[in-house]
């Protein structure tokens, strides 16, 4: 058991409590469990299942996989709450309520995706939350085909996974790895240089935030996490994608000799936030600024009016 001194959201010291600095406020924690924030790194709010996504339930995806692709880029393995507890024998009991895809397996697959979590070969554990109405799930108890694959997750993620801990499948430092250490360090900018679990030297990621927009039938980015330029960061990025080439393009030059003004870091977008909110098909329906000539017309025969 340890002390955790905190400063401005971030951990500064761990150990007995003779070592901590001085603070303004104590908690006192004692029996109970501190871990980081979790990031939930995949869900969907409010939209269709896309099926883009494909978790683990087999042993040998794990087995027989690297961790790079074809084409050199890093892969990451990941697996749910439901692959971890849930069956194929609790689709005949629970029908629609537990229906998913991947769809569930048997209790020895179950047992073996356990393992391979104990066993530091998955990376990250997401919820996959993907809910849909009472109404739509009852309206498919006759008929389970007929029912959208998904089920709630971000609420009972964390309590399934202390759960596990509980039972002894699981450790706590799995979890903490694999719902918050991993996350943060993957989905981070590219050019934080971090390290893998076995010492390799990597490089962060761009997490964005996607969701449903129900007016263009299709998914809506709602942040722009992948614009961390300066003139160095850019040269890091293009190097890392091997598109030094892009150097000589006029965007890229306006950076390098300090022409253009820089974008800072990432965040929601407004203009994009306005778009989803007021159900609008195209961005110039909430910002202005100057449009190309076909853009306006292929608009305007869409009865879409573009700011001016």
């Amino acid at each position: 058991m340890a002390s955790i001194a905190i400063d401005e959201g971030r951990i500064v010291a761990i150990g007995s409590n003779s070592s901590m600095p001085n603070a303004d406020k104590i908690i006192d924690a004692r029996g109970l469990v501190v871990i980081p924030g979790g990031i939930d790194a995949h869900v969907h709010i409010g939209q269709p299942w896309e099926g883009t996504n494909r978790p683990v339930y087999y042993e040998e995806d794990v087995q027989s996989g690297t961790r790079q692709d074809g084409t050199g880029q890093e892969v990451y393995v990941e697996t749910t709450p439901h692959y971890l507890y849930l069956e194929d024998k609790d689709m005949e009991k629970r029908g629609p309520w537990v229906k998913c895809s991947p769809p569930l397996r048997d209790k020895d697959r179950v047992l073996r995706i356990r393992r391979l979590l104990a066993q530091e070969h998955v990376d990250t554990l997401r919820s996959d939350h993907s809910p849909f109405r009472k109404e739509e799930v009852e309206a498919a108890m006759d008929n389970t085909w007929k029912a959208e694959a998904g089920m709630p997750g971000i609420e009972t993620i964390l309590p399934l996974l202390i759960n596990g801990v509980s039972e002894g499948w699981v450790s706590l430092n799995r979890v903490v790895a694999c719902l918050c250490e991993n996350p943060s360090r993957i989905y981070d900018d590219w050019v934080t240089e971090t390290r893998s679990e076995d010492g390799k030297p990597m490089h962060g990621l761009n997490g964005d935030i996607l969701v449903w927009n129900p007016v263009t039938k299709r998914r809506h980015e709602l942040t722009s996490m992948g614009i961390r330029v300066n003139a160095e960061t850019l040269k890091k990025q293009l190097e890392i994608s091997g598109q030094l080439d892009f150097l000589k393009l006029p965007y890229h030059q306006g950076i390098i000799n300090s022409e253009l003004p820089l974008s800072i870091g990432g965040g929601i977008g407004q203009s994009r936030t306005y778009m989803l909110l007021l159900r609008k098909a195209q961005l110039g329906e909430v910002s202005v600024t100057v449009w190309p000539k076909i853009l306006k017309e292929i608009c305007a025969k869409k009865n879409i009016h573009v700011l001016e």
